[in-house]
């Protein structure tokens, strides 16, 4: 599941509109549309603002966040896939 997926999910489950996420953020609707769809990474400010919206731990969403960033990072680079493998080889 992405960010966007999981921003998405909440909204959903909080029974919030897009314009009223987009209200109670100070955005425009767009703004969390291209959130919620993958298309605009966010800053920590915002995914802090997410969670106290959605009332959950900011740790909840962090994962999301950090594997939305690795993923922009490598996704287009031919060894992308093999540098990720040798990055969590040496976590371990």
């Amino acid at each position: 599941m992405t960010l966007g997926a999981k921003l998405k999910e909440l909204r959903e489950q909080h029974g919030l509109l897009l314009k009223q996420v987009a209200a109670a953020m100070e955005v425009g609707e767009g703004f969390i549309s291209k959130i919620e769809h993958d298309e605009k990474p966010i800053n920590k400010g915002h995914l802090q603002r997410f969670a106290q919206l959605y009332k959950v731990a900011e740790e909840e969403l962090l994962p999301y966040w950090l594997a939305q960033k690795v993923r922009k990072t490598i996704q287009d680079e031919m060894f992308g896939k093999k540098a990720l493998e040798i990055v969590l080889k040496d976590l371990h």
